[in-house]
């Protein structure tokens, strides 16, 4: 077979050509540190190293969210400690109040330290978390959610709370809404709520009172009513009597699974409400205690009342430190988990860091073997065309 001249240069050309281009390639390798620089050099490889970079980058998301939902429920964290105090303080006040020996002035001081309680009370309540967000705000996390208004505290914010991805099978909220939190606490205590009349003329003053039988409860509302000073009848919210009998100061009146015990001496005609199931507002409760410590006490019946007012505000408080408890108690779970998945997510970038590593990454010793075989390969194939070149039958005429 004959090979003109022409294509003889032009094969050997090319040939070096491609290893030129091989050699090129080898060199962007080592230069780069990376075994492909376009999904043409290595089509298999470029699929997977894709996808791996989009894992990575959910989680390094995931991972950033659950470090915001950390920090976020860290600080909520820390306000819930200080409400914890704080009404642990006032039911102290409370306490140290429903004492008949103290007199009017020393019962002012209680209600005046009671109501700068509850103004510290809204500025945790309106407490900011590091990216100016407010914590108890709900979803309507840039709102004040509560404020002042002519004496009464109005909550602005949402009813729910913000739920942050943390990984690819979890979410959690980021918070609790002040609705939650300062609003929406059990009344009295727990499941009702006891006052007496302001007419009541004896000295007769109620208990929170309890529910002994949660099967009979109703949750309806009663009033214990005296119809002489040694004898009580309950009703209902109807007008029913549902029970009677004669009172022992310091014995318990039951009905319909509630008992309530009723101490001093009633007046006939004196009655005791109990208010059913609902929810009262932390600031409604400190403001009723201070109320309740602030009323003058001209004789034994408003000191009676005053009383039955105070033992049930410190019920309520009593519920409002449980509602505080359990809202911590979420927030330990849901920062627990935020924290696991942080670490989780954390490890799982590493892992596929190093898979990515595996796939992407240039091996430099064996390149650079592969770099000098190339080269001397090339160098042979330029030396041998040069000779080639040389060979031409005018050299031997």
């Amino acid at each position: 077979m004959r090979i003109s001249t022409r294509a003889f240069h032009e094969s050997a050309i090319e040939a070096m050509n491609r290893q030129q281009a091989r050699l090129a390639q080898t060199q962007n390798q080592i230069a780069t540190g990376l075994r492909f620089s376009s999904p043409a050099d290595d089509p298999v490889a470029a699929v997977q190293a894709a996808g791996i970079e989009r894992e990575l980058s959910a989680q390094d998301q995931y991972r950033r969210n659950a470090n915001l939902v950390s920090i976020r429920l860290s600080y909520e964290e820390a306000a819930l400690a200080d409400i914890g105090s704080l009404v642990q303080r006032a039911r102290e006040l409370a306490v140290q109040g429903n004492n008949s020996v103290l007199d009017s002035r020393s019962r002012q001081m209680l209600a005046t330290e009671i109501r700068g309680i509850r103004n510290e009370l809204m500025a945790v309540a309106n407490r900011r978390d590091p990216a100016g967000e407010y914590l108890f705000a709900g979803l309507a996390s840039l709102t004040q959610p509560f404020a002042d208004v002519n004496g009464s505290v109005i909550y602005s914010g949402a009813d729910s709370s913000r739920t942050v991805q943390i990984s690819a099978e979890r979410s959690v909220s980021d918070g609790h809404s002040g609705a939650r939190v300062f609003e929406q606490i059990p009344a009295g205590n727990g499941n009702f709520s006891v006052s007496a009349a302001p007419t009541n003329n004896g000295t007769g003053y109620a208990s929170a009172g309890a529910v002994i039988d949660p099967a009979t409860w109703t949750g309806s509302d009663y009033q214990i009513d005296f119809v002489a000073a040694d004898s009580w009848q309950v009703s209902d919210a109807a007008g029913t009597i549902v029970a009677s009998g004669s009172y022992t100061p310091g014995s318990a009146i039951g009905f319909d699974g509630a008992e309530i015990e009723i101490n001093g001496q009633p007046a006939a005609g004196d009655s005791f409400e109990i208010a059913g199931a609902g929810s009262v507002s932390a600031f409604v409760a400190l403001d009723d205690l201070a109320t309740a410590l602030e009323d003058p006490l001209p004789d034994s019946a408003a000191l009676a009342r005053a009383t039955t007012a105070i033992t049930r505000s410190i019920a309520q408080l009593d519920e409002l430190v449980d509602n505080t408890l359990t809202v911590r108690a979420e927030v330990g779970v849901r920062l627990s988990a935020a924290q696991l998945a942080e670490d989780s997510q954390a490890q799982r970038g590493v892992d596929l860091e190093q898979g990515l590593s595996r796939i992407r990454d240039l091996d430099y010793a064996a390149a650079v073997s592969h770099m000098n075989q190339q080269l001397l390969t090339l160098q042979a194939a330029q030396q041998s065309y040069t000779r080639m070149t040389q060979l031409s039958l005018f050299n031997y005429l």
